[in-house]
């Protein structure tokens, strides 16, 4: 573990008081997406989530970089996407490839959302907010969405260097 993910540990809470905040977060996710979807309709909804979720990763970004010191490089950006996720309740896992970074979600609250409400939040929530966690370290970055959820597995992103 390198010294930022060391520091950035001591940020990610792990009591369950936390964890109940964070399920609650989720929640809260999908409950102002569905007020949105009745009343003004899904692309609305799918637009005022993913502005929220967008402004969320980019306040994110400003608190790491503040607190940590975190620099402006692409090393910096698959950390603070990993810390992002750490800090929602998601389980991940990457794989380093040519291409880039891929990530793999091992537990995903989103995910289980979709199973049960066919709501695909990777794309107007998730994918959002560590698009702009991660440009906000690595202007030269771009997420590509992978594979999207689906009843047996959750999305995976591709985190690249633009070329």
């Amino acid at each position: 573990m390198n010294l930022l993910a060391k520091l950035a540990s001591f940020y990610i809470p792990d009591s369950e008081k936390s964890k109940k905040n964070y399920q609650l977060f989720i929640s809260n996710i999908l409950s102002t997406y569905d007020i949105l979807q009745q009343e003004y309709g899904i692309t609305a909804a799918f637009e005022i989530i993913s502005k929220i979720s967008t402004e969320t990763g980019l306040k994110s970004a400003m608190l790491l970089k503040k607190e940590l010191k975190m620099k402006e490089t692409y090393n910096n950006a698959i950390l603070s996407w990993k810390i992002g996720c750490n800090l929602l309740g998601f389980s991940i896992h990457t794989k380093i490839e040519k291409e880039g970074v891929y990530f793999y979600h091992d537990k995903d609250p989103l995910w289980e959302i979709f199973k049960l409400k066919s709501i695909d939040l990777c794309y107007c929530a998730c994918l959002p907010m560590v698009s702009s966690i991660a440009k906000s370290f690595c202007a030269n970055c771009e997420v590509e969405l992978i594979r999207n959820p689906n009843e047996k597995l959750p999305c995976i992103k591709l985190l690249k260097l633009k070329t």
